[in-house]
């Protein structure tokens, strides 16, 4: 998503391995999500591989919860410091979302 609101266009992307699989892949031709997007001047934020591991990390141990990496982004990004939490007085939502982790990739994330 982020190289096609760069683009202003839908461009093909070289998917890489992630934690995060739930967000990897190319857009379908003729989505209508990017038009959504630019028209609302949405800003779109990356974390690194190692901040979905260590959101995971912390989800589990802090909050209890067990996240898939695409549920974890949102954390991630607050924790690192992406996401201003209660700028201008406003709260700061994440909504956390997915817990389809593999059993054996949730243990060698929890695990390094």
């Amino acid at each position: 998503m982020s190289a096609a609101i760069s683009a202003g266009t839908i461009v093909p992307i070289t998917v890489e391995p992630t934690l995060a699989d739930g967000l990897a892949g190319n857009l379908e031709a003729g989505a209508i999500t990017l038009d959504i997007l630019l028209q609302n001047k949405v800003e779109i934020l990356t974390v690194s591989e190692a901040d979905i591991r260590s959101a995971m990390v912390y989800a589990a141990h802090k909050m209890g919860l067990v996240l898939e990496g695409a549920g974890a982004v949102g954390v991630a990004a607050v924790r690192a410091g992406l996401v201003a939490s209660g700028e201008d007085g406003r709260q700061t939502v994440v909504l956390l979302t997915g817990r389809n982790v593999a059993p054996a990739l949730l243990d060698e994330v929890l695990r390094a």
